[in-house]
């Protein structure tokens, strides 16, 4: 049997996400890195709390990372608001709308 004390996630944002919701159920979890390119669009929003879709945006050699807004953006908002489904489709309307939030 092995057991695990921790472990290290180095993934893009969907399974970085994955890790996340894995850990929420008692994986030992002891850290989760946001990978990012040239466009830093997720590790901007982790790390100011701004998501901000009216930027420069590079093309780059990573097309799965080449996004400005992410399907689990959505996901994530839902998690951390408690699962308010009014307030998230608010959030991404204005997201729509504003190309902020």
């Amino acid at each position: 049997m092995i057991k695990l004390t921790s472990l290290y996630l180095q993934v893009i944002f969907g399974n970085i996400l994955a890790g996340y919701y894995a850990e929420q159920i008692g994986l030992p979890v002891n850290k989760l890195i946001c990978a990012s390119n040239n466009n830093n669009v997720l590790y901007d929003f982790l790390t100011t709390g701004v998501y901000d879709k009216n930027r420069d945006f590079l093309k780059t050699v990573s097309p799965s990372m080449d996004i400005l807004i992410s399907s689990n953006l959505e996901r994530l908002l839902y998690y951390i608001s408690g699962c308010d489904n009014a307030y998230i489709a608010k959030l991404m309307k204005d997201l729509k709308r504003n190309w902020s939030l």
